[in-house]
């Protein structure tokens, strides 16, 4: 696992081969959302998902997920409009 620049904090668990397909599955899922979109960015997805799975915002990582909330992910983004209608905010996050 790698670290974020200049710090100790990895950027996620260790994964076995099954554990690195199912995020590869979540981003395949979640990356073309944000990257083709004029009106959705990276973090306004990543807060949405997190609303969805009922995790703080800080929390919401791919790299960070277990098997099991890696399952929660993909069954959530099996539907094309998943994000459609989720209400996120960077304050509502914080006031958790």
């Amino acid at each position: 696992v790698g670290v974020h620049d200049n710090t100790r904090i990895p950027l996620g668990i260790l994964a076995d081969k099954k554990l690195r397909r199912m995020k590869m599955k979540c981003h395949k899922l979640f990356d073309p959302i944000w990257k083709n979109s004029k009106y959705i960015d990276k973090v306004q997805l990543y807060g949405k998902l997190a609303t969805l799975l009922d995790i703080p915002f800080s929390e919401c990582h791919f790299g960070w997920f277990d098997e099991d909330m890696l399952i929660r992910c993909l069954n959530i983004m099996t539907d094309k409009e998943w994000y459609i209608g989720v209400t996120w905010t960077p304050e509502k996050d914080k006031a958790a």
